[in-house]
């Protein structure tokens, strides 16, 4: 698959959340912890960890989206800050179970809107660290994507993270899911600084 092809794929897979603005109601099985690196989103407001060898390849002017690819193609993983009109009541596990079945929901509808085939229905994992995860698998065109949505709530944000991966062992793309909401759980606030956020690279 192709990097442009791979990423609409997961552009495709990153509309599946809930509405922004309502208010809550790697090639092997890694044995050894990668290498990781800093980087930064929200003009260098929130900070996080991601493994060297994933390469930036794309950050939208406000500093609300990234997508960095997996070596060899193999997949796309996305942070995507989301503000909100308040801070989400963590406390509230009624709230978060609503936000769930909506993520749930929402995730649902765009694949039947997508008409791709379904292989894995979209099923709610149990994690009490993030607000909701969300893990299935389907097929578009040749392709057969391996997907995790996974969304945290900082402050009066919502950042949330996507992988999309071509990856067919399935502890393989297990393993770069749980990377990848690691990366998330390790998102951490602090000042402004962009100085922080690792440019895109420009390729001749």
């Amino acid at each position: 698959m192709s990097r442009t092809s791979l990423l609409a794929v997961l552009c495709c897979c990153l509309g599946a959340g809930p509405s922004p603005t309502t208010r809550p109601s790697a090639a092997t099985h890694p044995t050894t912890a990668p290498a990781r690196v800093h980087d930064a989103m929200l003009n260098g407001a929130l900070r996080y960890l991601v493994p060297a060898d994933w390469e930036l390849v794309r950050r939208t002017d406000d500093g609300q989206n990234v997508t960095y690819m997996l070596p060899e193609k193999r997949g796309a993983v996305s942070l995507v800050v989301t503000p909100q009109r308040g801070a989400f009541p963590k406390g509230n596990v009624a709230v978060k179970q609503r936000m769930a079945q909506s993520v749930l929901k929402a995730v649902n509808d765009d694949l039947a809107r997508r008409k791709v085939e379904v292989i894995d229905p979209p099923k709610l994992e149990p994690d009490d660290a993030f607000v909701a995860r969300v893990a299935y698998r389907f097929k578009e065109g040749d392709a057969t994507i391996r997907a995790m949505h996974a969304y945290r709530a900082i402050g009066t944000v919502v950042v949330s993270v996507t992988s999309a991966l071509t990856i067919e062992d399935p502890a393989e793309a297990q393993a770069v899911h749980d990377e990848a909401a690691k990366m998330l759980l390790g998102v951490t606030s602090g000042p402004a600084n962009p100085n922080l956020m690792r440019p895109v690279v420009k390729k001749e």
